[in-house]
This record gives C-alpha cells, structure tokens and sequence, in this order.
C-alpha cells in the first residue's frame, strides 16, 4: 500500500469535474473558496465549465483535467467539484503509473465512486469518500472533510442522531449485531455495481463494506444489492454500514420494502453484522471516511472506528 501525504496550508489542491458539469461558475467559484478556507491554495481545471451534453466537456477534457493534476508534482490533492455519471469512461484511460510515482489524495463522492476504486484497486492508494465540494454546506461537513485531508489519525464515526428535548437519541439500526474488523471500501452503490464485470471491480474479500445513494427507487436499490448479494461478495465482506440514502423511497409503489428490511434481509442470511445510519455520502452535513483503510464496526456502539487516516 502506499499512501498520500496529508495537506498542509498552502497546498495546492486540483478541482476538477469527472462528470456532470457543475451548475453555474458561481458553483465553481464556492469550491475554490471552501478549499482556500480551509488554507489550500484552489487550481480550478481547465475544462471545469466545458459543456458536452450534461458533462463538464468530453471525455478527452475531463481526462486532461485529470491526468494534468494527476502528474503535476506541484498538486498536492484533488478534489471533485460535482458528481453525476461521467466518471466510469474515463477509469481505462487514467494515468496509473503517475498515481504510484506521485501518490496524492483523491476526495470527492456519488458516481465520483467510480474513480475513487479504480485508483484504489490499481494503485493501493487510500482514497477519501468525501463530499463533492459543491456539496460542503454545513460547518460539520467542512470540519470532517478538512480533519480528514490534514491528519493521519484514528477517527470515530458514529451513526447520527435526532434531538428529543435534552436527549440525543440514535438512528441506528441493525439486522444482524455483532463486531468486525476489515479494511473500508464503498461509496455510491450504483457505481460499485457498474464496477462488477469490469478490470476494476472491487475485491469485497475481508472489507467493512460503506454504501450510500442518492434519489433512487427502493426497487431499484433492491435489484443492484441483490446482486452483491447472489455473486457472493456479501458473502465476503466482514461487515456493512450504510448512510443517509437521502432522497430515495418507494416512489408510489408501497409494496416495496424500504432498504432497513430488504437489505437487512440479505444481510442476516450471510449472517453478517451490518448498521445503517450513518453520516456519509451524500447529505448537507456528510462526513468525510477514508477508504481502503484498516477499521472496526461495533453495531452495539453504532460506530465504525477507523484506525489510520487515508494520509501518512
């Protein structure tokens, strides 16, 4: 395994846009100050604002954005501005070889999920399952995402909470308890599925395997965790936690099962522990997780404990 350095103040971070062009300049212009507060210096990609039917340009620009920071020794980061499909093209034509000559960090997160595995399965290289940043929208983001880019050191992750009166009170839930050890991986679950049956599709042997999803049908959901499920990587992982999936539901269709039942139920077939609550992924106040990174997750506590930063 190698491992980027942490960032310190005034480096410099590569903004790019591997899919979906981000929805105006002033999008772009937000990034970049988010970066500069948290004491970086933003090297905004040259096709960020390229127009190629929902893309930030064609695939031959968003790949030169990307190669260009990827074998830049003066960038020390990069980071994903917007998410959308756009990612999965590009994986082939990456530029590997600089990735392991110059290891730096990658964040960013929904269909960016693509990306992050590829560099991760090719490389060794932890990456960062981070809010894209026009996503930062809450000093909790921006801390988790900052904290997680600067230092090396372990960090828990608990699942979130609701307010009654002066109690906090869990949302987590678990259909199948227990505790496991493994290393991260995950992100977006329409990405990892379109992962399967390609040069980059994740090894799920020993993993504390982190999904999340954004606006989707429960149905939908069901069929692309059924896959996981009967081409035996469930079977595989150590354990499973899962986020928000902020914005997803049954769309009318009240028969189908929301996912606490329907992937709880595949879950306590492979009788492995799993816990759903969790902050990351895609939500105002996301949290930032390393992936590829040695964790715990104790469904008791509601925690995932990571143990080492994605950074040396």
């Amino acid at each position: 395994m190698i491992r980027a350095r942490k960032l310190k103040n005034g480096d410099r971070v590569g903004l790019v846009a591997p899919g979906t062009r981000p929805d105006s300049a002033a999008t772009v212009a937000f990034a970049a100050r988010v970066v500069e507060e948290m004491g970086f210096t933003a090297v905004t990609g040259q096709h960020v604002l390229e127009t190629h039917g929902h893309l930030a340009g064609t695939d031959q620009q968003r790949l030169q954005d990307l190669n260009g920071f990827l074998s830049d020794p003066a960038i020390a980061a990069i980071f994903c501005i917007s998410g959308g499909f756009g990612a999965l093209p590009l994986l082939d034509r990456l530029d590997y070889d600089a990735v392991v000559q110059n290891p730096k960090l990658i964040v960013g997160s929904d269909e960016n999920t693509a990306l992050l595995l590829a560099v991760h399965i090719r490389c060794a290289l932890p990456v960062v399952l981070g809010p894209n940043l026009d996503r930062v929208r809450s000093a909790k983001s921006f801390d988790s995402l900052k904290r997680c880019v600067t230092t090396a050191d372990a960090a828990v992750f608990e699942t979130r909470s609701e307010s009654i009166g002066e109690k906090r009170i869990s949302l987590m839930y678990s259909s199948y308890n227990g505790q496991a050890a493994g290393v991260t991986l995950g992100g977006h679950l329409g990405s990892i599925i379109s992962l399967m049956g390609t040069p980059f599709q994740p090894d799920f042997e020993g993993k504390i395997l982190c999904l999340d999803e954004y606006n989707e049908r429960y149905d939908t959901l069901e069929r692309w965790f059924t896959n996981l499920f009967i081409s035996g990587s469930l079977a595989k992982v150590s354990g499973t936690a899962f986020g928000e999936f902020a914005g997803c539901g049954a769309r009318g269709n009240q028969t189908v099962l929301p996912i606490e039942d329907s992937f709880g139920e595949r879950l306590k077939q492979v009788r492995k522990p799993n816990l759903f609550g969790f902050g990351f992924g895609r939500t105002n106040v996301s949290e930032s997780l390393p992936l590829g990174v040695p964790a715990e997750l104790d469904t008791m506590r509601g925690t995932i404990k990571v143990l080492h930063g994605a950074v040396e």
